[in-house]
């Protein structure tokens, strides 16, 4: 029974140290999502809204701990719609996340 029990735990330790690892390395630190956030989000509003979609995009980014990402704000002119002010959240698992203000 040990002789099954002891490799069964060495390949259970293993995988959890190769996906804690990996893990890790897809999260950005807060540092870094600051300075993507502004481009993350200028071209993940290209792709949703159309490529002349963003009218303006605020340099300032401000650190959102409740969201866990940063936040930038912009605003957005649809294809046929209205311009609409949006605060875009790009999180540290590189998730883009738009809010209609």
């Amino acid at each position: 029974m040990t002789k099954l029990l002891k490799p069964l735990l060495i390949a259970c330790v293993l995988n959890v140290i190769g996906s804690s690892a990996a893990l890790a390395q897809a999260e950005l630190t807060k540092d870094e999502v600051k300075e993507q956030v502004i481009e993350a989000c200028q071209t993940e509003a290209k792709k949703r809204y159309g490529e002349d979609s963003v009218q303006y995009i605020s340099s300032k980014t401000k650190w959102m701990k409740a969201m866990g990402g940063a936040l930038v704000k912009m605003k957005v002119k649809p294809e046929g719609k209205r311009v609409t002010k949006y605060k875009c959240v790009l999180q540290q698992d590189q998730l883009v996340k738009f809010y209609k203000v």
